[in-house]
């Protein structure tokens, strides 16, 4: 039984409930509370980013070239990632090729996007007109430039993107008809 079933199993029963669990997943030994789970963020964005920028660098005039070589290195870094975490680290089970393809994918989407933008824009395609590169733009603008620049300017664009996206995804779930059940 996970550490995380028991602590619910304790509070629940502190609180004088009666509620039976089937845990349809549960989590590793190794890990019982899932924070491994929630770095897994890590390897996807440093994997899909960092291989972007490397293969920018290396392959300046080579396009294909960046974007095979972006889809080798999602290939490599699901499968190596996969296995430092199942077989050194037994924080993650299941089966290793879904897993693997799961964290290859997403690698190769981050690295491809970014290789993309990169032929569209250049570098600015990369990370200035993207959050995390305007974010770390401006806090580097607002501590040593008085803010100068246009990365507040991305971020409010971004910030506003989402607040639209979500008053849409808001009023139409608002006017969906509801079936009772």
């Amino acid at each position: 039984m996970s550490d995380s079933r028991i602590s619910r199993e304790r509070a629940d029963a502190s609180a004088g409930l009666q509620v039976a669990y089937d845990d349809v997943a549960p989590l590793t030994e190794d890990d019982p509370t899932g924070s491994a789970i929630a770095l897994l963020g890590l390897p996807l964005v440093f994997g899909g980013n960092v291989s972007a920028i490397l293969l920018i660098t290396l392959f300046k005039r080579h396009r294909v070239v960046r974007v095979v070589g972006g889809l080798l290195t999602a290939a490599v870094g699901g499968v190596a990632t996969t296995y430092f975490l199942q077989e050194i680290l037994h924080v993650v089970d299941g089966r290793f090729w879904l897993t693997a393809a799961a964290l290859g994918l997403g690698i190769a989407a981050i690295n491809v996007l970014l290789l993309a933008l990169h032929n569209l824009f250049g570098m600015a395609g990369i990370g200035q007109f993207l959050p995390i590169g305007a974010a770390g733009t401006a806090v580097r603008s607002a501590a040593f430039f008085d803010g100068a620049g246009t990365a507040f300017l991305v971020l409010g664009c971004w910030a506003l993107a989402g607040a639209v996206v979500a008053s849409i995804a808001f009023r139409a779930k608002k006017a969906a008809p509801t079936v009772a059940a």
